[in-house]
């Protein structure tokens, strides 16, 4: 299911994984690169990459799609699962126009791990605006907590929190670092950009909510490397994204 964001699509997808078993979900969270359907048809090839890569997660959150044609084409390669189910949608009201992109979120209900209603939030951080739209995140989180009546909830996405994005000193002055109520679970040492000459932590996982912490496999939290596991070369690899998908796994 998607829905539409202030400059591109930003959506979550229902997988049938392909590695997860009974009593545990994968989560994966992918900025796809300006995904189009055009994009699809000149590249061969790639569509099969796409689906290889979803098929990993029970829970996708996809950025960067730019046209329902793309996504579509990978939806009706892909399985449906009853894994999980959908309780409420979120759209955050940026009111104050804090965001280039709203976060969107979606409370969900499993009985495939431990813990059974939680919410993730897709959030893509402008560069440029790193520091204050990531300190605006505590806010998105209330609002959250309050609208879905639950405090467990997951930010995913591509939050430009390392290198050009955010320098490891701000990011540790940062609110939505600094409260204890956040778990960040992708380190700053994680590389999550497809590059041959730096490495980026800009992709990353934010947790809040003791049963959600607690039902998070420890060490799960990493980014998936296709170019190595599908042995792409780099302008292969490229062309499927400048991102790396990251991925966790709930027990």
């Amino acid at each position: 299911m998607v829905t539409m964001d202030t400059r591109f699509w930003t959506g979550f997808l229902c997988l049938l994984s392909t590695v997860s078993v009974i009593y545990s979900l994968k989560i994966g969270a992918f900025n796809i690169n300006s995904l189009t359907g055009s994009k699809l048809k000149t590249h061969p090839g790639l569509l099969d990459i796409y689906v290889k890569i979803m098929s990993r997660y029970d829970i996708a959150v996809i950025e960067e799609v730019m046209d329902t044609k793309g996504i579509n084409d990978i939806l009706q390669a892909l399985n449906r699962t009853d894994h999980v189910s959908v309780r409420k949608i979120y759209q955050y009201p940026d009111t104050h126009d804090y965001f280039e992109h709203e976060p969107f979120a979606i409370l969900f209900h499993t009985t495939h791990a431990a813990i059974h209603d939680f919410a993730i939030a897709a959030v893509h951080i402008r560069s440029r605006d790193t520091v204050s739209e990531m300190n605006h995140l505590v806010d998105v989180y209330d609002s959250l907590k309050s609208h879905f009546g639950n405090e467990n909830i997951l930010f995913a996405g591509d939050l430009n929190a390392d290198c050009f994005g955010l320098s490891l000193a701000s990011l540790h002055k940062n609110l939505f670092y600094t409260d204890h109520r956040f778990h960040w679970l992708i380190l700053s040492t994680e590389d999550t950009i497809v590059s041959g000459i730096s490495s980026c932590a800009y992709d990353r996982f934010v947790v809040a909510g003791s049963e959600f912490l607690g039902a998070v496999v420890p060490f799960s939290a990493k980014s998936f490397h296709y170019d190595f596991e599908y042995r792409l070369n780099y302008r292969e690899s490229h062309s499927v994204s400048d991102h790396y998908p990251i991925e966790m796994e709930l027990r």
